[in-house]
């Protein structure tokens, strides 16, 4: 990044995480991508693709000045518009995270659940695996 400043931020703006994936990619150009949840997700999904790119930017560019004069374009994708998501992760409410997870993960009968939502990952895709193995673990421990 210009200036100096990581790729990667957690903000109290509208949008709540900005990072950059391509950080270790050879090269001139990237992609820096940001992400909102809760309400903040609720008002950009009612907007148009271009209208949420262009509010993005706007955001962004409070944190990285710069970033105007590099951008040349972007994308938008709302996970509440996915017919096969419908929302991206699970949003919990202050003190759920403790008071759930004891038994959010618990095996009912012979059903094992599996999920971010189920281990201390919550919101990535390392959640996601990582809860897929241990239902696995458990699956094949009681076979």
């Amino acid at each position: 990044m210009d200036g100096g400043l990581p790729g990667s931020a957690t903000t109290d703006l509208p949008i709540k995480h900005i990072f950059e994936p391509t950080v270790t990619q050879p090269g001139p150009r990237g992609i820096l991508a940001c992400d909102t949840a809760g309400i903040q997700a609720r008002r950009l999904t009612a907007m148009k693709e271009d209208r949420r790119v262009r509010v993005a930017l706007e955001e962004m560019a409070r944190v990285y000045p710069e970033l105007r004069r590099h951008f040349e374009r972007g994308a938008s994708k709302c996970w509440d518009e996915d017919e096969w998501a419908r929302g991206a992760y699970a949003w919990f409410r202050p003190g759920q995270m403790l008071s759930l997870m004891p038994d959010i993960a618990r095996l009912e009968g012979c059903v094992h659940f599996a999920g971010e939502h189920t281990c201390a990952w919550v919101g990535w895709m390392q959640g996601a695996l990582e809860s897929g193995v241990r239902a696995a673990r458990e699956i094949s421990e009681a076979a």
